[in-house]
């Protein structure tokens, strides 16, 4: 989730799905619920990418370290610290996608499909399930696992923006903001207001979900 300009692959997985959203509020068929398995994985394997690129990056950085410790160490202990806290926030995200399919699913999760439970959103049961989705992370009365998730995501943007001068780094600084942002959306075109956990998961099918975690 580190700040970055988009890709081209990235934009176009982002308006898939703002389109298949849009298609939502007309029908939900089993069509367009299986299309967002496919944004699902095609944003599963852009994060694997991503992930290859980092562990790069990470490589270089602890070859630089051994090279010359005095001048590399400052910049090693950041990168150090943004890996640790990138992993909590990242087993965190998955952590409630595993519980998203449990609460779901219960004891028929097909969807986790090794000991690690990684999710196959194929084999989810319950793809048009509009219900899990607001219990689970809006609760009855507020205070559902989005508001958890809204707070870790702010913290973390703050975090990673502490480390740049966003008069130096202005589009990397921007870049977090947007790609992080958590602000509510204007009001709908009746005035009701939206938060921006509701947005996100309010009355939402199931396997809509897990785009956007």
């Amino acid at each position: 989730m580190a700040g970055g300009k988009e890709t081209p692959r990235q934009k176009m997985i982002g308006m898939m799905y703002l389109v298949l959203t849009a298609m939502l509020a007309l029908n939900v068929s089993a069509t367009v619920l299986d299309a967002f398995v496919l944004v699902d994985n095609g944003l599963s394997q852009t994060t694997k990418s991503f992930s290859i690129k980092n562990e790069r990056l990470y490589n270089q950085m602890e070859s630089a370290y051994a090279v010359n410790p005095t001048k590399v160490e400052p910049w090693k202990n950041i990168t150090d610290d943004i890996r640790i806290k990138t992993a909590e926030l990242i087993d965190y995200i998955q952590d409630l996608k595993i519980l998203t399919v449990e609460t779901a699913e219960k004891d028929k999760a097909a969807a986790l499909i090794n000991e690690n439970k990684e999710i196959d959103t194929k084999k989810i049961g319950s793809k048009g399930d509009t219900n899990v989705s607001g219990r689970l992370f809006l609760g009855a009365e507020g205070g559902g696992k989005a508001t958890e998730l809204k707070a870790k995501i702010g913290e973390y943007r703050q975090y990673m923006q502490s480390h740049l001068d966003p008069e130096i780094a202005e589009q990397l600084y921007q870049s977090i903001s947007n790609i992080l942002n958590t602000d509510d959306p204007p009001p709908n075109p009746k005035g009701a207001p939206h938060t921006w956990e509701s947005s996100r998961f309010d009355h939402v099918p199931l396997v809509a979900v897990f785009p956007q975690l």
